[in-house]
């Protein structure tokens, strides 16, 4: 159910969700770590078993992907306090003190 949901939320970008800014934030964090996984990964030697591939992931410009990256990062560690500062309900909201 929760990936299905994922799923759509990247069919549009909204500037106004925090939810679809999220997702996006998260899923482009996400494809930088796995790229720079990947050239590791060849660097190192563990997918010399498939050289086309190798090559490939050698070839990456990891620097700029890192860097990318790096954005992402900032993003989504301070997505958190966005999302409960957007969502949140104060206790407050509901008591019948405040109606009045």
């Amino acid at each position: 159910m929760g990936a299905s949901r994922f799923h759509h939320m990247l069919r549009v970008l909204k500037f106004c969700s925090a939810m679809s800014i999220g997702t996006w934030v998260l899923s482009c964090f996400g494809v930088c770590c796995g790229l720079t996984s990947a050239h590791q990964m060849a660097n190192d030697g563990l997918l010399n078993w498939l050289p086309p591939v190798a090559r490939l992931f050698k070839a990456l410009p990891v620097k700029i992907i890192q860097i990318i990256g790096s954005f992402f990062g900032l993003l989504l560690a301070s997505y958190t306090g966005v999302l409960l500062a957007a969502t949140a309900v104060p206790l407050w909201a509901r008591a019948r003190w405040a109606s009045h």
